[in-house]
């Protein structure tokens, strides 16, 4: 006999759809940034060799049809992988609200008012007869069932779902144009093809205003082209409208927009998710230290930056209640940070809270956090003996990939000292 499958606890239940998100979308980040460096390769060699050949030698050889063909499959590839990682997110935003509306009683209540609202405006009554012999979790099965056309992925609705101010929801104001850029884009690429057109152009220009939540769309729009977020035209683009008139443009995909397309998602996912956790600390903490070391092992100073973000939006979130291991994260990127800038001879310019999260940790009587302190100060005299003093067998196993031991990773001795820190698994 099947054994039963052990019911989780609310809690444990939002750790499992917040586990699902975090893994789906780092392996898919990751599978980006493996695959998309060498197709670009590929196309700048050919590039390349059609700039070294006459036209004739280029014709005789096909190069041209080949760089057409190759950018094509290329562009495929990462509108696939865009698509793919909005589909992750609104599986999991809405399987996260859904979870919401179920065990919090005072989401619960927002949600059925919302359902009353939506069933008023209808033609005939939803709730028949039968509706009236249902028990409590029954009714709410039912009108979960209208969750899409009541909860739409609009930011606004998870706003007034779990009453998240403006303050916290809208502390950047880039994020809201980025996201109706993103999922304008989304329904483009999966319902009406590869160049922008008039609706793509409509649903950004409906959704955003200039207000005191979204800076003023012209500028966002600069700043868009400005980084090749749209195309790859040297034309002078200077409103939104002009991406379809006179002829429409392609849509263009680089790295660097893809790259803020995920942080974009996952930042809401992480707002969400923080204000329906007991335990958002350890949730954050966990997608931060998955964030260092994407962004080391691929040396890409956005997610170094995005790392950071996560602790502020943590800090607002919890009314400037400061997390110890948040502002560890926060530091070790600033560390990382301050080795690429080292590496490309540039000055380092220290991040807005470094100095403040520095002190707030600096007397800590944690030997992890003292050995951080020293690493951040690259003080490597006392590396030994703070790590001697973390009790043996008390880390996890993936404690040994935290980035904090980047410093020590070619010293023999001292990662044999951590060795003996890190918790054995036993076989059941």
């Amino acid at each position: 006999m099947a054994e039963k499958k052990k019911k989780l606890t609310p809690e444990q239940e939002n750790h499992r759809i917040c586990d699902e998100f975090n893994h789906s979308m780092f392996a898919l980040l990751t599978d980006y940034l493996d695959i998309a460096p060498e197709k670009s390769k590929e196309i700048y060699d050919l590039v390349d060799k059609v700039k070294s050949k006459t036209k004739k030698e280029n014709e005789k050889y096909d190069r041209y049809k080949d760089y057409i063909d190759k950018s094509k499959k290329f562009s495929q590839f990462q509108y696939a992988m865009f698509n793919f990682m909005n589909s992750i997110f609104e599986r999991s935003m809405n399987d996260l609200l859904k979870f919401a509306i179920r065990s919090k009683k005072d989401i619960k209540n927002i949600f059925i008012k919302k359902f009353i609202d939506y069933e008023d405006k209808q033609d005939k009554k939803i709730r028949d007869a039968n509706y009236e012999n249902l028990t409590n979790k029954q009714r709410l099965a039912f009108q979960l069932n209208y969750y899409e056309q009541i909860i739409t992925l609009k930011p606004d609705n998870w706003q007034f779902l779990l009453n998240i101010p403006n303050e916290i929801m809208w502390a950047s104001k880039k994020l809201k144009f980025e996201y109706t850029e993103l999922r304008a884009r989304r329904h483009l690429l999966t319902h009406r093809g590869y160049f922008f057109d008039k609706k793509y152009v409509e649903d950004i220009k409906n959704t955003i205003k200039k207000s005191k939540n979204s800076e003023d769309p012209k500028k966002l729009f600069e700043f868009f082209q400005r980084n090749k977020y749209f195309t790859n035209t040297r034309d002078e683009l200077d409103v939104l409208d002009d991406l379809v008139k006179p002829k429409p443009y392609r849509v263009y995909m680089t790295r660097f927009y893809f790259i803020n397309a995920f942080t974009c998602l996952f930042r809401l996912f992480h707002m969400v998710q923080c204000y329906l956790s007991l335990d958002e600390n350890s949730l954050t903490t966990g997608a931060q230290v998955k964030l260092l070391n994407v962004a080391v092992n691929y040396k890409d100073p956005i997610l170094l930056r995005f790392t950071k973000v996560l602790c502020n939006d943590l800090v607002k979130i919890e009314n400037k209640k400061k997390h110890n291991y948040a502002m560890c994260n926060y530091l070790i990127s600033c560390i990382e940070t301050r080795k690429f800038a080292k590496l490309i001879e540039k000055d380092y310019k220290k991040a807005k809270y470094e100095e403040e999260y520095l002190n707030s940790i600096i007397k800590n009587d944690d030997p992890l956090i003292n050995f951080l302190v020293a690493y951040y100060h690259e003080d490597k005299r006392k590396y030994k003996q703070l790590l001697e003093k973390i009790e043996d067998s008390s880390l996890d196993a993936e404690s040994i990939k935290w980035p904090l031991f980047n410093g020590i990773r070619n010293d023999k001795a001292l990662m044999k000292i951590l060795n003996t820190k890190i918790k054995i698994k036993t076989k059941s």
